[in-house]
């Protein structure tokens, strides 16, 4: 009969409600939270996607591949759920990526665009997890089709995170559920005995255990605040175990992103130095802050000569920027441009170069740099002239 007393059966009762009011909380969690979490991923997945469909507008038409690549680079790299994109051309054909080690043969065929045909998400399982591939036509698919893979490991680590949280804040109020109802149940004969076994629990580090005094003389007053300084300092101890977890997982994230960086820029400059048309990058000081040999070469300079220096001093003497200057108009307009310009070389030697100029911007849409990227369209230029006077002569 000891086993159905009265304080058993209250002990009972209470762990039972905890426990289906844990229950039903964690269940909550699992499906709506996680629902709603995946809805708000595939909501942003479409606006990306539909952004970059936007923006590679300009490089498809004027078949770019560059500019294009650069767009997708940059996207890949600027949200952490963005694991892969791909462009296809009207063809289905990849005509960019931002896989490093190769494209992925077997993932073209998963989520395809019919002709007309609008944003299409398809689920992924890989041995790397679940992933969302969501595909948007470019010019409603006369151009290509925009391809972004969203991570869903993200969201199933916060999920368990959260869960995880939960769960311990049920057994923490189990834990004092079950203290209450054996304190409401209990009879209370030897207060002052019971708050010196506290006492020495306590003091060997127990700080879950309780006096149950509830007297109502100066034992009781002391037993209740002797409780309340143990539930103070089990609450400084799990804090402060808890802001050492959080410490470690900093630190281990911030490694992490220091070799993530690393590897990025050691990719960034062999992308750099093996263009091969004269290709350079300007602060909004237009100090020249990264040029490659090719147009070291075309100015006649080395490379270490121009690096840091500012653009019109350093290749033509200038103290004021150069009218007309097409890096000036990018900084200004916000936009990419291009202009065609005469230019002679070292050796006396004519040439007609095409300099492309593409902004890049910071989180307030701010003009930060400038990519200047100059092709030599001299054999183009002759090709007309001469096609020119021939006209004329038939003429």
């Amino acid at each position: 009969m000891n086993y159905f007393s009265l304080k058993n059966k209250f002990l009972i009762i209470t762990l039972g409600l905890i426990t289906f009011l844990g229950i039903a909380v964690l269940s909550f969690i699992k499906i709506s939270l996680q629902d709603k979490l995946l809805d708000q991923l595939q909501e942003k997945g479409v606006f990306i996607s539909n952004h970059l469909s936007d923006m590679s507008l300009r490089p498809l038409l004027t078949e770019n591949m560059f500019s294009l690549q650069m767009m997708v680079t940059d996207y890949a790299g600027s949200d952490p759920d963005i694991k892969y994109i791909y462009i296809c051309d009207q063809k289905g054909n990849v005509i960019s990526h931002s896989f490093k080690n190769g494209f992925p043969t077997g993932l073209i065929d998963i989520n395809t665009l019919s002709k007309g045909q609008g944003v299409s998400i398809k689920d992924i399982s890989t041995e790397k997890g679940l992933f969302f591939d969501i595909a948007t036509p470019v010019m409603k698919g006369e151009l290509g089709s925009v391809h972004i893979g969203l991570t869903q490991e993200n969201i199933r680590k916060n999920l368990q995170n959260i869960i995880g949280i939960v769960v311990k804040m049920i057994i923490g109020v189990l834990i004092i559920g079950g203290a209450i109802a054996i304190a409401f149940s209990s009879k209370l004969s030897r207060p002052l005995s019971e708050l010196v076994n506290v006492s020495d629990s306590i003091g060997k580090g127990d700080l879950e255990k309780r006096a149950q005094v509830k007297t109502r003389d100066e034992i009781g007053q002391l037993a209740q605040t002797f409780n309340k300084m143990a539930e103070n300092l089990l609450i400084s101890r799990n804090e402060l175990v808890e802001s050492n977890k959080q410490l470690e997982r900093e630190v281990t994230e911030r490694i992490l992103v220091e070799i993530d960086l690393d590897k990025s820029l050691t990719f960034l400059h062999s992308v750099f130095d093996s263009i091969r048309d004269p290709f350079m990058i300007l602060d909004d000081d237009y100090r020249i802050v990264k040029v490659n040999e090719a147009y070291a070469q075309i100015k006649g300079k080395e490379v270490d000569n121009l690096t840091g220096g500012i653009c019109h001093r350093v290749l033509n003497g200038r103290e004021e920027v150069c009218e007309n200057c097409v890096v000036a108009a990018t900084f200004r307009s916000k936009d990419p441009c291009v202009k065609e310009k005469r230019s002679t070389l070292q050796d006396g030697t004519e040439i007609w170069l095409e300099i492309y100029t593409y902004p890049i911007l910071d989180d307030d849409k701010n003009v930060t740099h400038v990519i200047e990227y100059t092709r030599d369209i001299s054999d183009r230029k002759r090709s007309e002239e001469e096609k020119k006077k021939l006209i004329n002569e038939l003429g």
